[in-house]
């Protein structure tokens, strides 16, 4: 059983687990605060210059930043983990987890925006945020499933350090 030295408590196996990725969960996080960036800067732009109608204009801006994020992910994030698929069809699997927390999020900004008269970039903030943990839940055991990612074989010492654990 794993300890924290600190306070002699055990720490459970979901702790242990959601401690053993918060790095990855942090880059996947930054990547994707960059993406809500780039995504609010196209859907700014496809419907205050082009016109668009928001809805349809956050899905274009969706699917621009889903594979601008994936080409992050696969090469900071993920990098160095031992992904069953090929580049190819990791990029695929990424997309159609990011098409459906497209969906997902078309549904929650359509319900903002129509449903309670909020501002279209603030409803996409919102959507984006509702979104994150199903996108990388499902990009973790989907897109780069492997034995180092879906179960980490050994802490970093860094992290053994940080977190003052040891077993007894």
């Amino acid at each position: 059983m794993i300890v924290n030295r600190m306070t002699g408590l055990p720490i459970s196996d979901v702790q242990q687990r959601l401690l053993a990725h918060w790095h990855r969960f942090l880059r996947f996080g930054l990547v994707g605060g960059l993406g809500v960036v780039v995504n609010t800067l196209i859907l700014s732009f496809l419907v205050g210059e082009g016109g668009w109608n928001h809805l349809a204009a956050a899905g274009v801006a969706t699917e621009l930043t889903i594979l601008f994020n994936f080409v992050l992910n696969d090469s900071w994030t993920f990098r160095g983990t031992k992904a069953a698929a090929v580049w190819g069809w990791r990029a695929a699997r990424y997309n159609a987890v990011g098409f459906g927390g497209l969906l997902l999020s078309l549904g929650v900004m359509g319900v903002l925006t129509l449903g309670f008269g909020i501002h279209y970039l603030i409803a996409n903030l919102i959507a984006i945020a509702a979104v994150t943990a199903w996108n990388y839940a499902l990009n973790l055991h989907f897109t780069w499933a492997g034995p180092s990612v879906a179960e980490p074989q050994m802490w970093p010492q860094h992290m053994a350090e940080a977190t003052a654990l040891e077993e007894r």
